[in-house]
């Protein structure tokens, strides 16, 4: 009966810190040896922190709702990991950052994939939770073009008397979209769009993408 009401005792203390509990990451590689420097956060408590020599980051304040996100260094993937009921995580970058070891409860965890956006490139993912509901959408938001009445143009684009215009090529996955934007409109599905990006120099696509190629890359599908 005593350690019955230590238990509950502990659970209703545990639940009252929530709030102020710690997490403590691990980064080890292939050889056991510490990494420093990788770079770990907390999505809604903005918490940021980075490993020590010792290949160890501690979190504090954090809640059960919160996820952690940590990446290594040179990928442009980050793992995901709910925090709820852990107080420790293990990474070995052999595994990649979509593994974690816990090693209270003896167990793997596998977090979800998430595309790091550096700064200055664009945020497919934040658009579309902002409202963006078609591939012309999310050009509109792109400040390097313009958009109006369904026909895309590049800012201070480049044009020669050779071939005129200033419409630049639309390429969805190495395949070029004669259709224009309208095309591309009907065709994508803006969900499955991993990143967009203009080039000013499109040569590499012919005569036809003088005035630049906005270049769609989609998702990898796991088949």
């Amino acid at each position: 009966m005593k350690n019955i009401l230590v238990f509950l005792l502990l659970v209703l203390s545990g639940s009252l810190s929530g709030q102020n509990r710690e997490l403590k990451i691990t980064v080890q590689n292939k050889q056991g040896k510490p990494v420093k420097s990788v770079k770990v956060e907390v999505f809604t408590a903005k918490i940021k922190g980075s490993t020590d020599k010792n290949g160890v980051c501690i979190l504090e304040n954090l809640s059960e709702k919160d996820s952690l996100l940590i990446s290594f260094s040179g990928s442009s993937f980050a793992g995901v990991f709910p925090v709820d009921g852990i107080s420790e995580m293990q990474f070995n970058t052999s595994r990649g950052e979509l593994v974690a070891y816990n090693p209270v409860s003896e167990t793997w965890i596998n977090g979800q994939s998430r595309k790091i956006v550096r700064k200055g490139e664009f945020d497919v993912d934040f658009e579309i939770k902002n409202g963006a509901r078609n591939l012309e959408d999310l050009l509109k938001r792109m400040p390097s073009l313009m958009v109006t009445g369904g026909t895309v143009t590049l800012r201070n684009t480049i044009q020669t008397k050779e071939f005129g215009g200033n419409t630049p090529l639309i390429v969805i996955d190495n395949l070029v979209l004669r259709g224009g934007l309208a095309e591309a409109n009907r065709t994508v599905d803006i969900h499955m769009i991993e990143s967009i990006k203009v080039e000013r120099d499109g040569l590499l696509w012919g005569k036809d993408s003088v005035n630049g190629v906005i270049l769609v890359i989609l998702k990898k599908q796991i088949r």
